[in-house]
């Protein structure tokens, strides 16, 4: 059973913080800021030095320099990639296809030493299968010593 609502208004869930604390976090907003700008000073003023802090912030100049340039290079290279296969579309096309060529030559060659070592192993089988053949049949079946002695008896 549903209850009726007795406002237009709706429970509040507390997660919206008071106006009273938005005005403190911006007074300590402001205050942050203004400790910032006085140490600031005072370092200008007195030459503080933090090299640790100096090294990072080079390092970070120098990565994001050299990060820009490799974006640049990028883009160039990209740029120099599209006009080439617009212009010589042809020319790539007849690269390809020598490639292709090439490849295939390759692989022919291959296929054709394949197959004549396949020939020679098999003519190498074939020749070991027929001495082991002649050698089994030149040799007449004969009885060991041990095992005729035992028949005599």
């Amino acid at each position: 059973m549903a209850r009726a609502k007795a406002s237009g208004k709706k429970p509040s869930t507390g997660d919206k913080p008071k106006p009273v604390m938005g005005e403190q976090i911006e007074q300590l907003r402001a205050k942050i800021a203004e400790l910032r700008e006085r140490i600031g000073a005072e370092r200008r003023l007195h030459g503080f030095r933090f090299p640790a802090l100096e090294a990072a912030a080079q390092a970070g100049r120098r990565l994001s320099r050299d990060l820009a340039a490799l974006g640049r290079k990028g883009y160039e290279l990209g740029e120099k990639l599209q006009t080439a296969l617009y212009r010589n579309p042809k020319q790539l096309r007849d690269q390809a296809l020598s490639m292709l060529r090439a490849m295939k030559t390759e692989l022919e060659q291959r296929a054709e030493e394949i197959r004549l070592k396949s020939e020679q192993l098999n003519e190498l089988i074939r020749r070991s299968g027929q001495q082991a053949l002649k050698i089994l049949q030149s040799k007449p079946k004969r009885t060991t010593g041990k095992a005729s002695a035992r028949t005599k008896r």
